[in-house]
């Protein structure tokens, strides 16, 4: 009795190395057929896996189709580069001007580190902590922190950059450009200043 015959392997692709060969959901939809549906092998709650034949794939990459939309997507993709980035230098440029109307109030080092006392209790109180102890660098940090919110325009800055584009980079940039002047107005606080640069992640 004859053994049959191994049928050949057919090489099935799915739908993320389909999207990392230039096609979009939508240029799949219209030049693939149906794929064919096969149960995630590491998650068995998950919704079905998408699969079509390489040479299905390989065959539509070669079509004038294909290549046309494929043109048309990567123009529309630049086009929002394009118009990201614009909005970005302009986000930017209105955040620098106003960097450079703010100014910080000079008042005495003694009265600074008493007022920064009292908000600091003031806070933790109303939180419903107790009052404590007090190191140095915990004094320091709330003088820096008070000249921050309550000696200069900051926190009347932070809304002109909520919901912007590039939100995390602009918060950076103000943070840094008052942590900065705070350390030019009262240089005894430029160490703690230099501590609380935010890093952008």
């Amino acid at each position: 009795m004859r053994k049959k015959t191994a049928e050949p392997q057919v090489e099935m692709l799915t739908q993320s190395q389909v999207l990392e060969m230039g096609f979009t959901k939508g240029l799949i939809a219209k030049l693939l057929p149906e794929p064919t549906l096969k149960q995630n092998p590491r998650y068995r709650s998950a919704a079905p896996m998408k699969l079509w034949p390489a040479e299905d794939v390989h065959a539509a990459m070669e079509t004038e189709e294909f290549r046309a939309m494929r043109e048309k997507a990567e123009a529309r993709s630049k086009a929002a580069q394009k118009g990201a980035q614009t909005r970005r230098e302009a986000a930017a440029a209105n955040l620098d001007e106003l960097i450079g109307e703010i100014r910080i109030k000079k008042i005495s080092m003694d009265t600074l580190r008493n007022s920064a006392i009292s908000a600091g209790i003031e806070r933790i109180v109303s939180r419903g902590g107790e009052p404590m102890y007090l190191d140095d660098s915990t004094v320091m940090r709330w003088m820096v922190n008070f000249a921050r919110h309550n000696l200069c325009e900051y926190d009347c800055a932070l809304p002109t950059i909520d919901g912007k584009f590039g939100h995390d980079d602009l918060y950076v940039r103000l943070k840094s450009a008052v942590l900065q002047k705070i350390a030019e107005v009262y240089p005894e606080l430029a160490d703690e200043c230099m501590a609380q640069l935010p890093i952008l992640r």
